[in-house]
């Protein structure tokens, strides 16, 4: 049941992330992206890294996604580790997390 809701709980979360700037943004964004996988694949929220995501997902998602995934989880933990510096836009990493999740759910669906 868990994973059943998985999206439609991450498209409620993403569109709070919208309403949103700056580090509370992006924190709303890794929050949503992580639940999402938390719920979708049986994880602990804030506790799994991206090698435990591609291990789940490599034989459902394709490379370059996971590739995108990778920047994502980055982007959104850059601010919390050192200062700004040459990053994408607040605008850009939420459109990514909200088409890449959108793949992979299909891709998981699949």
């Amino acid at each position: 049941a868990r994973a059943n809701k998985a999206y439609s709980r991450f498209l409620k979360n993403i569109g709070a992330a919208s309403k949103l700037s700056g580090k509370e943004q992006l924190d709303q964004i890794n929050l949503s992206v992580r639940n999402y996988f938390a719920d979708k694949l049986n994880l602990t929220a804030m506790a799994h890294t991206y090698d435990d995501l591609t291990a789940s997902l490599s034989n459902d998602v394709m490379p370059a996604e996971l590739e995108k995934l990778e920047i994502l989880y980055q982007s959104c933990e850059a601010p919390h580790y050192r200062a700004s510096e040459t990053k994408p836009s607040d605008t850009d990493i939420l459109a990514t997390a909200q088409s890449l999740i959108s793949t992979i759910e299909k891709a998981l669906k699949a």
